[in-house]
C-alpha cells in the first residue's frame, strides 16, 4: 500500500487503474528517460513489476529508504508497491519493462520460477543483480528481440515475448545462485507470496499474526514456519517490519508529524511506536527524518 501524496502510476506519469489484466510494455530508457529530463520523482506502481536492464551509462535509484547506483550489466527488478525515483545519466541505455503479474501467471513453470527470484530477496528489497559479459551479451540480443516483437502485430507476440522472458529469468535464476531444487517446489513459496501480498493491502489495519493466518486459512503457527522458511523471521517480525517501513516512507515523502504517523498507522500508543521504531531501524522517527534530510541536502 503506497504512502498518502506519493504518485501512484501504470507506468511514469500514467494514472494508476484499480485493476490491470496481462499487461507487459517495453520501452527504450533512452527514449524514456528524454522525456523526463533524465528524472522521475519518487513515485510506485501498485500493480506492476518493474525490469530495468542497463546496457550503458549509469543511474541513482532512490528505493524506499536505500540508494542504489547502476551500471552497465546490471539487471534490476523493482516490486509493486515500491516507493523509487531515479536520476539518469544523459548517455543511459538499455530497456525498462513494465508487466503485471498474471502476465507470467498462465504459464506454471515460469511462474515458479519468478516466484522463487522475488523471494530471494527479503521484503520489499528489490533484485540487483550484476551479471558478467557473456551473459549480459546473451540478455542484450535478448532483450533486443523483446523491443521488435513488442513492436509487432503478430497474434503470437505475447507468446514469444514470455517465451524469451523465460530465457532471462532462467539466467537470473542461475547467476543468483539459488540451487535448492526442492525449496522451489514447496508450497512455503506460494504461501509467503499470499502472505505478502495479504499484508501490502491490510499494513494499516492489522497488526495480528491471527489476523493473516485466517485470512490464509492456516493457523499462526504454520504460518510462522512459513516466514521463518522463506526469510528467517517469524510472522510478527515480517508485519512488524513492513509496518515500520511503511513509517520510514511517510517519514521521509511526507511532512506528517511523528504523532500523525503514529496515528496513521492505527498505533493507540505513541510511545510504543516510537520504541518499535527504534528498536527496528536503530534511531528515533526524529532521529530519521533528521538524518536522511542532512543526507540528501
Amino acid at each position: 500500500m503506497p504512502v498518502n501524496n506519493i504518485p501512484s502510476y501504470n507506468e511514469y506519469g500514467q494514472k494508476a487503474k484499480s485493476e490491470i489484466r496481462q499487461y507487459f510494455t517495453i520501452w527504450s530508457i533512452k527514449d524514456l528517460v528524454a522525456q523526463t529530463n533524465f528524472q522521475q520523482e519518487a513515485h510506485c506502481h501498485p500493480l506492476l513489476y518493474q525490469l530495468c536492464w542497463i546496457t550503458e551509462g549509469e543511474a541513482t535509484v532512490e528505493i524506499d529508504t536505500e540508494h542504489y547506483k547502476l551500471s552497465k550489466n546490471i539487471f534490476l527488478l523493482i516490486k509493486p508497491n515500491v516507493v523509487h525515483g531515479t536520476k539518469f545519466s544523459e548517455l543511459y541505455e538499455g530497456y525498462m519493462i513494465h508487466f503485471s503479474e498474471d502476465f507470467f501467471s498462465i504459464y506454471s513453470q515460469i511462474n515458479q520460477f519468478f516466484s522463487h527470484i522475488l523471494q530471494a530477496s527479503h521484503r520489499d528489497e528489490p533484485i540487483v543483480i550484476s551479471l558478467n559479459d557473456d551473459t549480459a551479451n546473451e540478455l542484450d540480443i535478448i532483450f533486443s528481440k523483446v523491443s521488435k516483437t513488442y513492436e509487432e502485430s503478430s497474434f503470437i507476440k505475447n507468446e514469444l515475448i514470455r517465451s524469451y522472458l523465460n530465457t532471462v529469468l532462467l539466467k537470473v535464476y542461475e547467476s543468483h545462485g539459488i540451487k535448492n531444487e526442492n525449496k522451489l517446489k514447496s508450497n512455503s513459496i506460494t504461501l509467503y507470496n499470499n502472505f505478502i501480498h495479504i499484508l501490502e493491502n491490510y499494513v494499516l489495519e492489522k497488526k495480528s499474526v491471527k489476523d493473516y493466518a485466517k485470512m490464509l486459512n492456516i493457523s499462526p503457527a504454520y504460518l510462522n514456519m512459513v516466514t521463518k522458511s522463506e526469510v528467517k523471521k517469524t510472522a510478527g517480525e515480517v508485519i512488524r517490519g513492513r509496518t515500520i517501513l511503511e513509517a520510514q516512507r511517510m517519514l521521509i515523502f511526507t511532512t506528517s508529524s511523528i504523532s500523525e504517523i503514529a496515528y496513521k498507522l492505527n498505533f493507540d500508543d505513541s510511545s510504543y511506536f516510537w520504541k518499535l521504531f527504534k528498536k527496528i531501524t536503530g534511531l528515533s522517527p526524529k532521529e530519521y527524518r533528521l538524518n536522511y534530510n542532512s543526507q540528501t541536502l
